[in-house]
This record gives structure tokens, sequence and C-alpha cells, in this order.
């Protein structure tokens, strides 16, 4: 998945309405701090680092906590649905750690886009799913050793579940 090909045909897709809300009404609709935030196994796939070193499983959901109006996150659905990916309306119940990093993979003139760090996502993962990311969560624990573990256990989950 390419997310700054998204994010400029994102960009494209706002500004193609503001000019024509423009012309019809004289006013934009769009403010220009349109966020999303990737989360989950969109965060993984995306992260080129993490996607190089574990083969991770393609997903139909976009898993997103996204900032913007109705009709924002409507020109964003219609254009994962180009891709066959939808927007995943349950995105706002996916627990993050508090202290989750946020990394910029997009800026454009309409939307910015982050992904949060892959360390994060799996620990989201294996606090809340430990038994369906258990193979994800051992092979990570084999790349980011003590420090996948630690936090783990910081967050009330146990890494030695996922060594055996």
């Amino acid at each position: 998945m390419n997310i700054k090909e998204l994010g400029e045909k994102l960009d494209q897709k706002i500004e193609s309405a503001d000019n024509l809300s423009y012309a019809e009404q004289g006013i934009g609709l769009s403010p220009k701090d349109i966020e999303i935030k990737l989360l989950g196994q969109v965060s993984l796939l995306v992260d080129e680092e993490m996607s190089s070193k574990i083969e991770l499983e393609m997903t139909m959901d976009f898993d997103a906590h996204v900032k913007a109006s109705f009709e924002i996150s409507r020109f964003l659905d219609e254009l994962l649905k180009e891709q066959g990916m939808e927007l995943d309306s349950l995105s706002g119940e996916i627990w993050m750690p508090k202290d989750t990093r946020w990394e910029l993979c997009y800026e454009g003139d309409y939307v910015t886009i982050y992904k949060a760090s892959a360390l994060d996502v799996l620990v989201s993962k294996a606090i809340k799913a430990p038994e369906k990311n258990r193979k994800l969560i051992q092979e990570s624990i084999e790349i980011y050793g003590r420090e996948l573990s630690d936090k783990i256990t910081q967050y009330g989950g146990n890494p030695d579940f996922f060594k055996k």
C-alpha cells in the first residue's frame, strides 16, 4: 500500500470539492488540518522496515483514527475501496499504549498521515489479542528483543506467553 499516493489522491479530492463548493456557494468546506493516524496491521504494512523483516498478512480493514468531517471520511473510504479496502468503523475502539510514537508518513495541503510505530502496534496486538497474534509477536520479539518484552510487561501482558 502506498500511503503517499493515498494522501495525494485524498488531497486532490478535497481540493476539487472545495473548489466546486467555493464556485457554487462562495465558501470552502475543508479545514486544512485533516489528520489520519494509522493503527494495527495497516500501520505495520506501511512500515518498510517491519514488512521487510516479517511476512505480514494483508488486510481489507483500514484501521485509522480519522480527524475529519463525514464528507472527507467518505472520500477516504472511496479511495480505499478502489484498493480493495475499507475504513474500519471500529477503529476508534483500538487500544494503543499511552506513549505511542507517531511517525509522519505524508503531509499535504489538507491531509497529514501518521503511522503508529511498529513497536507500539505490536504491544497493542500483544495486550488486546495475544492468541490471534501469537506468531507475529513471537517473530517480533526475535527482532525487538527486550524492548518489546519490557513494553508488553509494562502494559500488563506476559511476554513469556509468546516464547513458548
